[in-house]
């Protein structure tokens, strides 16, 4: 009989996610890993592979969640300078509250990782390049509306 998951595939990643948030790259186990996603190594291994692996899932799948979804939304509900503002207002906010003392997952792996893993890097590069990106265009389509001066 084939081998089938007895677990929700993306609340296992989410966690995952949250485990290496929560304490860097290096110092996650796979048993922290384990022990976090309530599944045994062996489908852990099956379903993400190793634990570079399945960093490597966590990390596009909080770029998916967190930044990606946060643009999108800024983008789609604010004209440019409201959305700029919102931008830096929500992420103050978070830290004020307490809400992000574990940083960003992009900017943690980008000082943890990315100066010896090229594939990584690329990933967090990606997602920084694409927030800048953001920011410009913003700023951008605020001065060409009168929005924002030039």
């Amino acid at each position: 009989m084939p081998w089938e998951k007895q677990f929700d595939t993306e609340d296992a990643l989410t966690k995952a996610m949250q485990a290496f948030w929560a304490r860097g790259y290096e110092a996650t186990s796979v048993q922290d890993l384990v022990d976090r996603m309530g599944i045994n190594r062996g489908s852990l291994y099956a379903s993400f592979g190793d634990k570079r692996a399945l960093f490597i899932l966590a990390l596009r799948h909080y770029d998916a969640i967190h930044r990606t979804a946060w643009v999108a939304r800024l983008v789609e509900t604010r004209t440019p300078k409201a959305a700029v503002v919102a931008a830096f207002d929500e992420v103050i906010a978070a830290v004020l509250d307490g809400g992000s003392r574990d940083g960003c997952l992009l900017v943690n792996t980008a000082l943890e990782l990315s100066p010896h893993d090229d594939e990584i890097a690329a990933i967090v590069a990606t997602a920084l390049s694409e927030t800048e990106a953001f920011f410009r265009d913003r700023i951008n389509a605020g001065r060409e509306n009168g929005e924002i001066p030039g």
